[in-house]
């Protein structure tokens, strides 16, 4: 009786999971694993919670891993989407570290008898301040020299093989400098002359690299990144140079300097091309993004230069430019010797002008954004706003620092710092203004900004030394006078932009495109 009854259990069992999984196949499974679960409690409890922190563990391993390679598959992803950008970092290094080497010497000529470090004073040149100015102005009389030839032969062979032979040599010139001078004025003075000859590559190569990688939706930021490359003293020069000097003396610094050149020269020239097209890692979206409203060059055409030459709004960018370079030497050149001045050492000294650079590149950053993106403002008075904040503000602060008493050298310093932040604003004033007018040809536009480089590095020893130096014992007013001056030139250069600013493409853009459509045999009506 009990054999039967047993039977008909299993016979009743068996049919239920068959309907069951003739259901629902999956319940199967389940059924058979709460079974194994039961057997395995019979066996013993410990293991089964071993076994399942195991289970657990092997799940997250395998959920985090599968994760990871989610995200790494998405930044990859995003990367091919914005090859530019890693393409407008590397060159706003490349240009930042040849023009660390170049400029160096401002920082070092303050110490250069006050810091000597385990070698004999007698081996030493000493110069006099009217040496070391002109040893300032010898880098602008090479970089008048250079600018035409940089200009040619980067219109004829492109950015890349001119700017990478420039800058290796720039290294190898740098590397020798503190022999050249410690030797004596005259062998300094050829090497200061040809590092400017070499630097004279960098603004062309803003343009360049603008004009051919940027979209026409993002002109301003990625004007804002690579003009910017001077905030490079800020992140690298400057940190550096006052480390060195305080333990090691000026010479190292050169010597650093000059290998994070030949470093950034291999990296860049391994990863840029002149045209993004030829790029092996750019994605067609990407390319499309880039190409989107410009029109494809099949031939090169000539420049326009008497156009450009007779050309008002070119001048008042030309202009513009010059204002913003010739005030921003008052500290960038001069910086040193007026925190000398207040009172503050050569490590202090340093570690402020850095924060000074640091926020500078901050403020540009936000300022391409805002000329890109807001929509508040047509272009043309974007422009001029953005021209304001640049040159007009730091006039104003000239004025305040003018009547600061020397006994205050931290609200000096916080004057300094807005003042030099301010001209992070110029990337969506007259840097936009030259790509928007002059549009293909904006390379050389922007790149003879460079050559107001050179005349403002010329004037600004003679300024310094007639305001500044020659007062014999009136110092306040000497250095009021100088930065009264600047001011002056900063509201004159903003208002004669903000009367003859464009924000559409020139006449002689015009005329180009013209030329171009009849040589591609298009007319109109066809």
């Amino acid at each position: 009786m009990i054999s039967e009854t047993t039977s008909d259990a299993l016979n009743s069992t068996t049919s239920t999971s068959i309907e069951l999984n003739k259901d629902n196949p999956n319940e199967f499974d389940s059924l058979y694993d709460s079974r194994a679960a039961n057997e395995e409690r019979r066996g013993g409890g410990g293991n089964s919670g071993e076994y399942t922190e195991e289970l657990q563990t092997d799940s997250d391993q395998q959920e985090s891993s599968a994760s990871f390679t989610m995200s790494w598959a998405r930044i990859k992803s995003s990367m091919k989407q914005r090859i530019r950008w890693i393409i407008f970092g590397l060159t706003w290094l490349q240009l930042g570290s040849v023009m660390n080497c170049v400029d160096v010497f401002s920082f070092s000529m303050v110490y250069m008898e006050t810091n000597v470090t385990n070698e004999s004073a007698d081996n030493m040149y000493i110069y006099s301040l009217e040496e070391k100015s002109s040893l300032i102005s010898a880098m602008a009389i090479g970089s008048l020299i250079g600018m035409y030839p940089q200009n040619v032969l980067m219109q004829k062979y492109g950015a890349r093989p001119v700017l990478t032979i420039a800058s290796v040599l720039c290294a190898i010139v740098t590397a020798f400098m503190p022999w050249a001078l410690d030797t004596n004025y005259h062998v300094a003075l050829v090497f200061r002359i040809f590092q400017g000859i070499l630097y004279s590559a960098d603004f062309g190569v803003v343009g360049f690299v603008c004009s051919k990688w940027s979209p026409l939706s993002e002109v301003g930021l990625s004007l804002a990144t690579l003009s910017g490359f001077t905030a490079c003293r800020a992140v690298i020069q400057l940190p550096i140079a006052g480390w060195t000097v305080a333990f090691f003396g000026w010479r190292v610094i050169y010597y650093i300097l000059s290998a994070i050149l030949l470093l950034s020269t291999i990296c860049w020239f391994w990863i840029y091309r002149d045209d993004p097209e030829c790029h092996h890692l750019i994605t067609n979206s990407e390319l499309h993004k880039i190409l989107n409203g410009r029109r494809k060059e099949n031939r090169k055409i000539s420049v326009p230069y008497k156009q450009i030459m007779s050309e008002k709004s070119v001048w008042a960018v030309w202009f513009a430019g010059f204002a913003d370079i010739f005030a921003s030497f008052v500290f960038l050149v001069y910086g040193a010797q007026y925190y000398q001045y207040l009172g503050l050492n050569a490590q202090a000294n340093a570690w402020f002008n850095s924060v000074k650079g640091l926020l500078f590149i901050l403020v540009r950053i936000m300022a391409g954004l805002a000329s890109d993106r807001a929509k508040c403002l047509n272009e043309k008075s974007k422009l001029r706003l953005f021209n304001t904040v640049s040159l007009q503000i730091p006039a104003f602060i000239l004025i305040i620092v003018t009547f600061l008493p020397r006994n205050l050298p931290y609200l000096h310093i916080m004057c300094i710092t807005v003042y030099q932040a301010s001209f992070g604003f110029n990337c969506g004033g007259f840097y936009k203004a030259a790509a928007l007018i002059s549009r293909q040809f904006s390379y050389f536009v922007i790149g003879y900004i460079q050559l107001f480089k050179s005349l403002a590095t010329l004037i600004e020893p003679v300024l310094f030394s007639l305001l500044v130096l020659q007062p014999s014992t009136e110092s306040d007013l000497s250095w009021g006078s100088y930065f009264m001056f600047h001011a002056i030139v900063l509201t004159i250069a903003n208002t004669f932009f903000i009367f003859f600013v464009k924000s559409e493409p020139a006449e002689f853009v015009m005329n180009a495109d013209l030329e171009m459509n009849k040589a591609c045999g298009v007319v109109d009506g066809e």
